[in-house]
């Protein structure tokens, strides 16, 4: 029973990727600066009230 699972993960299938692995850095990149966008928008929120 050991024997069969070790063989088993020994033959770790690969997997596709849905997109290039540049587009999950530029992915990144997009989403972080709309947090920045949104931060600095309300940037002087606190000081109005």
């Amino acid at each position: 029973m050991l024997a069969l699972t070790l063989a088993a993960a020994a033959e770790q299938t690969e997997r596709e990727l849905p997109a290039p692995t540049w587009a999950f850095g530029v992915g990144a990149l997009a989403v972080f600066a709309l947090l920045f966008m949104v931060t600095w928008f309300f940037r002087g929120n606190s000081s109005k009230h």
